[in-house]
């Protein structure tokens, strides 16, 4: 179960992100919802910038700026060499280039961003690497958060 500001995923292949239990008490839909119908899978390298009105999940890599009207969800060994913008951002591989998320954008823990990261909301996992500035434009600003799932943290904060 993946929890993010206003959105909850529940197990769409390639999604295994954990968000923020703040994020989850503000849930307001089901992310399993949201339709990745757009995927750059692994394996695939596309040269040239990507731009669409749907949700967009990324496996693979892209050389080029990303901007879509929907959720962005970034894999965890996914990479972007551009400016990835969406709606609601989901960092979990490696963006060289900013992250602008009009609503909510956060890093998972092994997440690498040389650029900053520009949200209303920013939620920043430890252990993530920001090279950049990390602006918050709403009231809620900055959360930190540390990432229980599957971490061998979590596994010795449970015995």
């Amino acid at each position: 179960m993946v929890d993010f500001p206003g959105l909850v995923y529940d197990g769409a292949p390639g999604a295994e992100s954990r968000l923020s239990v703040a994020a989850a008490k503000r849930q307001k839909r089901r992310m399993s919802d949201v339709d990745f119908s757009s995927c750059i899978a692994d394996g695939t390298e596309i040269h040239g910038a990507y731009g669409g009105k749907t949700d967009l999940m990324i496996e693979g890599v892209l050389h080029g700026d990303v901007d879509v009207e929907g959720t962005v969800l970034l894999a965890d060994k996914a990479i972007v060499n551009g400016d990835l913008s969406g709606v609601n951002v989901i960092v979990g591989g490696r963006v060289t280039g900013n992250v602008n998320a009009r609503k909510a954008a956060e890093v998972r823990p092994q997440a690498i961003v040389q650029g900053s990261v520009i949200a209303r909301e920013v939620f920043i996992a430890v252990g993530a690497k920001v090279g950049g500035e990390i602006i918050a434009q709403g009231k809620r600003g900055v959360t930190e958060f540390r990432d229980r799932r599957g971490s061998e943290a979590a596994e010795t904060e449970r015995k």
